[in-house]
């Protein structure tokens, strides 16, 4: 009888191993499938509007402040207080995300002669920098939830010997996300049409200014 329960444990070993292993395998598809991904996407309304400037403009990769450069979402939920969450992220870095959105929204907008990233041969008489100095979403007032984006934008003219700055502005734009959730629940996808909301009022105005503001 001793020798029978002897031949039984090397079994017993084998199924805890294999129950371990599926547990296991099932918590990290789990938390797999608990991630989901946002891009950010506007698009200019209206036509192109008249009065191109025969400038060629480049827009350099934009930077991001070190608080918001990862790729998950960040929550106010305090006066000092920020969290991130790691499981509703961008599918790519802000900073590349507004800089394609940048891109195509002047293309379309008839100011330059032409618009293209800084990895293009072509000469330009025009850069723009721009810098994400925040990006997140502000759930320190459970009743109005708000995306909050804040970007700082310099042109410089490139003909001289050195760039000089002919345009420089911080833009700040808020939009009241419409679930008043926290977005780790159920507000993700509320929380990215807020901030594409805000990207289109930043873009808006800062064509606005361009017009005027380049000769």
């Amino acid at each position: 009888m001793r020798n029978k329960r002897k031949s039984y444990f090397p079994v017993y070993c084998l199924m805890s191993l294999l129950c371990a292993f599926t547990a296991g395998c099932a918590m990290q598809q789990g938390a797999s499938s608990a991630e989901r991904f946002f891009v950010l996407d506007v698009d200019r309304p209206g036509q192109a509007m008249s009065g191109l400037k025969p400038h060629v403009l480049k827009v350099r990769r934009f930077r991001v402040s070190e608080t918001f450069s990862g790729n998950q979402f960040v929550y106010r939920t305090g006066e000092m207080t920020y969290d991130p969450d790691f499981y509703n992220k961008f599918l790519a870095s802000p900073g590349s995300m507004v800089t394609d959105q940048t891109i195509e929204w002047f293309s379309a907008s008839g100011i330059f002669a032409h618009v293209a990233d800084t990895g293009s041969d072509t000469e330009a008489e025009l850069l723009l920098e721009g810098n994400v100095l925040a990006i997140y979403g502000d759930y320190s007032d459970p009743d109005h939830a708000l995306a909050v984006m804040e970007i700082r934008i310099d042109v410089m003219d490139t003909t001289g010997v050195e760039n000089t700055v002919v345009f420089h502005k911080n833009y700040k734009a808020e939009a009241t996300i419409e679930s008043g959730t926290t977005a780790q629940i159920n507000g993700a996808a509320e929380l990215v049409k807020g901030f594409n909301l805000c990207l289109e009022n930043i873009l808006t105005e800062l064509e606005g200014d361009l017009r005027r503001a380049v000769k």
